[in-house]
């Protein structure tokens, strides 16, 4: 946005349209490089991300940002267990029950 690029994608070319994944990695190459990152993938990015949002985030909204259809496993295939993600997933629990019990 701040370059005046509106667009349905993450990572758009300068057009606004879907960006060529070769680009794209040879830029994270060029990225982690220039500031001493150990090497990490762009699917490792990605299961990074699934992971961490997949207790607070809609489904719905993770499989459209990551670029899966609806019939697409991505919990399955990207998601890790993440420290407190349990009691995170708890506390929702919890807190539908308080609400429909009326505790």
């Amino acid at each position: 946005k701040q370059m005046g690029i509106e667009s349905k994608w993450v990572f758009p070319d300068k057009y606004g349209e879907r960006s060529d994944p070769r680009l794209i990695y040879k830029q994270w190459v060029r990225y982690m490089q220039f500031h001493g990152f150990d090497e990490c993938s762009i699917q490792g990015m990605r299961r990074t991300f699934v992971s961490i949002n997949k207790v607070d985030t809609p489904l719905e909204l993770i499989k459209m940002l990551v670029g899966h259809s609806v019939s697409m496993d991505t919990i399955g295939v990207y998601g890790a267990e993440v420290d407190g993600e349990k009691e995170r997933a708890a506390t929702y629990v919890d807190n539908a029950f308080k609400q429909v019990l009326h505790i």
